[in-house]
């Protein structure tokens, strides 16, 4: 099937899908950014957490004054999908270029104050769906909040449940819209879980593994890390590693070159990982990875 026909596709597959009313439970609230960069653009995502295809059309958003704002489209949202809605979709896109520009919807957002305020979305009938009472404290105490999305990390818990929110990781750009929150939950894990991927990388040869990579998995978010490189004499090939906020999965990759972008010699280099979290915990991982040819 040609490319250019996909969204095409996509939007007539869905637009011959069974569609389900909206009903409690079935939309809910799942990333807000109302602290935008300069210009920026504010908006409200939300998540399909039925098995159902949605029709959001008719669909109100309201804040704490009670100011509503109505979506009028004929945009039908899939089961496990998100959905973004904002009055400036290209600032967003700007912004966030990972974000798919077929799930992000035009609407007139009603104020969202930067310190605190509310967002509730209701149905046509004016069935309450979800509601979240944000405040910038909900962010980490660690990073500047501007620019900083809230995320959801469990759809399986109340949008009101005690820190079920959290800001997003600076890896994933501090928002993640129309794509999976950076600090979902991840279950089965109790402990930081990290790990190099491959012992062996080889930056010219062209093939698959050009990079060190070392993935990482924790039980809750908030958690901060310092990425650094050695070579065998100890020496750091990189600059100083800056603090990053983590989201509850990703990785670190180095690339075999040094802060001035130059290629470093074959041999073995360490990659070290320090963690710390708000609440005193520490963590460090030391691995060793072989720069091949």
């Amino acid at each position: 099937m040609p490319r250019l026909l996909f969204p095409i596709f996509l939007f007539l597959s869905l637009g011959l899908a069974a569609q389900a009313p909206l009903a409690p439970g079935n939309l809910l609230l799942s990333e807000l950014l109302f602290d935008p960069v300069g210009d920026g653009a504010d908006f409200v995502e939300l998540y399909n957490a039925s098995s159902d295809t949605l029709s959001l059309d008719g669909l109100h958003l309201v804040n704490a004054r009670g100011t509503t704002r109505q979506l009028t489209t004929e945009r039908l949202l899939p089961p496990a999908a998100y959905v973004v809605l904002t009055d400036d979709p290209r600032n967003v896109l700007m912004r966030f270029p990972d974000a798919d520009s077929n799930f992000i919807l035009d609407l007139d957002l009603p104020s969202l104050p930067n310190t605190s305020g509310t967002v509730e979305i209701v149905t046509v009938d004016g069935v309450p769906l979800d509601r979240f009472d944000y405040d910038e404290s909900m962010h980490s105490t660690l990073i500047d909040p501007e620019g900083v999305s809230l995320e959801r990390r469990s759809f399986n818990l109340a949008s009101d449940t005690k820190d079920n929110w959290h800001s997003a990781a600076s890896g994933a750009g501090y928002g993640t819209p129309t794509q999976p929150n950076s600090q979902g939950e991840v279950t089965a894990v109790t402990q930081p879980n990290v790990q190099l991927s491959e012992p062996v990388f080889y930056p010219a040869s062209g093939g698959r593994q050009r990079s060190a990579t070392v993935t990482y998995r924790t039980a809750r978010p908030g958690w901060l890390a310092q990425f650094a490189v050695f070579d065998s004499a100890g020496r750091p090939v990189t600059s100083q590693p800056r603090t990053e906020l983590l989201g509850t999965q990703g990785a670190f990759s180095w690339d075999g070159r040094d802060s001035t972008g130059a290629l470093q010699p074959v041999g073995p280099y360490v990659l070290l990982v320090n963690l710390f979290h708000p609440d005193g915990r520490t963590a460090t991982f030391k691995f060793v990875a072989v720069l091949s040819t």
